[in-house]
């Protein structure tokens, strides 16, 4: 009995269903890279912006009284968010990928709703969507990350504030301070897994996506649930940096409080 036709059909249907799987995993493993890119370039972009925010001040402050309009600072103050788009790009590592994934390459990622709040925090707010090449599918992604401006601080309050109460860094969603914001902690290697791989090593399903479909998951090193949507808040991270006397009865991170 000759074989060769039914061989010839098996291997036209499952080299297809292979090649599309091989870059099904490949194009998920660059988009993770791809956020992981974006908001470490977000970060140092909102970092910049902190600390060119004093210059800022005392910029608004010498127009404000050359000009005699006490006004202006009220109009002024937080402008320099405005630049976010314009050094944003500085700090990407990978433009190449940018643009290969983000729908308008870079110029395609909005900073709209970004701003200084009167407390003097800097909010800053990001929006792109991802394309998938070979599905021509587009998802939204969201990122909003908040630090305070360095102002400095005056005579008086540089009295008040103790020299053991220096600035550490919070989540929203952890239990301990950060004394490094390099922490790995603070910065998340997302890996991607199967479900079954997932329990076995003894992660649980997240509270927020882990009763959605789906056989894929995302898993890191810091944490002990999977989840089935890439853009959960499980594993996002909105780090603020605070004085130390202002996290409560907060304990140190293990690896980088000692």
């Amino acid at each position: 009995m000759n074989n060769k036709g039914i061989a010839s059909v098996e291997a036209a249907i499952v080299v297809p269903l292979f090649l599309f799987a091989f870059l099904a995993i490949y194009h998920i493993i660059n988009i993770i890279s791809l956020k992981t890119i974006i908001y470490e370039a977000a970060t140092e972009t909102l970092e910049y912006l902190a600390e060119s925010a004093y210059l800022e001040e005392v910029g608004i402050n010498a127009l404000s009284e050359k000009t005699g309009n006490q006004d202006i600072n009220e109009d002024l103050v937080g402008v320099g968010v405005a630049a976010a788009p314009v050094i944003f790009p500085r700090h990407l590592d990978d433009k190449k990928m940018v643009d290969k994934y983000v729908v308008g390459g870079v110029s395609g990622i909005s900073f709209f709703g970004s701003y200084r709040d009167d407390d003097n925090n800097i909010i800053l707010y990001l929006r792109y969507k991802i394309k998938i090449p070979f599905l021509s599918l587009e998802k939204q992604f969201e990122i909003k990350i908040k630090q305070r401006a360095y102002l400095g601080r005056t005579k008086d309050e540089s009295n008040l504030i103790s020299d053991d109460d220096i600035y550490v860094y919070i989540t929203d969603n952890m239990e301990a301070y950060h004394t490094s914001r390099s922490c790995s902690h603070l910065n998340l290697y997302i890996e991607c897994s199967t479900l079954e791989r997932a329990k076995e090593m003894g992660f649980k399903k997240c509270s927020f996506c882990g009763n959605k479909m789906g056989d894929i998951v995302y898993i890191t090193k810091e944490g002990d649930c999977y989840h089935k949507n890439i853009s959960c808040l499980g594993l996002t991270r909105n780090v603020h940096r605070v004085r130390l006397s202002e996290v409560g009865g907060m304990p140190p991170c293990q690896r980088c409080g000692n």
